[in-house]
């Protein structure tokens, strides 16, 4: 199973750009997963009340849970995706989609396992939420690819079947390209 993440701050597009890979993946005939970091960040949250919607309050929860799974055990949110998803036998998906990589451990699972995309040219939060560490995307790596997020949707939707393209036929991505629709 090839893994791609999606790195970038709050409001970047990730989870966007990840369905399109997704569905762009799927045309060219692969078996595609998304699953996310938060997945268990969320079910814990709800747990304790959450109501699901990503609001300033929702967010700080979110944020809040995170931080106190990360300080008991820096890797609990990757524990528990690997669990969900490569623990279990029976799945057989080529790609796994990861639309939420906030943290340098993330990254690393996601660079030891496929490619990291960085998300760039839209997001970014305004107050406190904006600022937490969790927001605000991870370090670029060598072979890392960026993503610049900031065309019309449907020329987005292109570049990203483009790169898909790519990715399907190398399997793995080497080096630093940038894709921008239009161009």
């Amino acid at each position: 199973m090839l893994v791609i993440g999606l790195a970038g701050p709050a409001g970047s597009g990730k989870s966007t750009i990840g369905g399109m890979m997704a569905a762009a993946l799927v045309d060219l005939g692969h078996t595609v997963k998304i699953d996310a970091f938060g997945v268990a960040v969320k079910r814990e949250a709800r747990s304790f009340g959450w109501n699901g919607v990503k609001d300033d309050a929702g967010r700080g929860t979110l944020q809040n849970i995170g931080m106190k799974g990360r300080a008991v055990n820096v890797d609990k949110w990757v524990g528990e995706l690997l669990k969900r998803n490569f623990y279990n036998i029976t799945l057989d998906a080529e790609y796994l989609i990861i639309p939420d990589v906030r943290f340098a451990n993330e990254a690393k699972f996601v660079r030891h396992r496929g490619t990291l995309f960085h998300v760039v040219g839209r997001g970014g939060l305004s107050g406190a939420a904006g600022k937490h560490v969790s927001e605000n995307g991870v370090e670029k790596a060598d072979g890392d690819m960026i993503v610049q997020n900031t065309q019309p949707l449907e020329a987005m939707a292109r570049e990203i079947a483009a790169a898909s393209a790519e990715i399907s036929q190398a399997r793995r991505v080497a080096g630093c390209k940038e894709f921008s629709a239009g161009q």
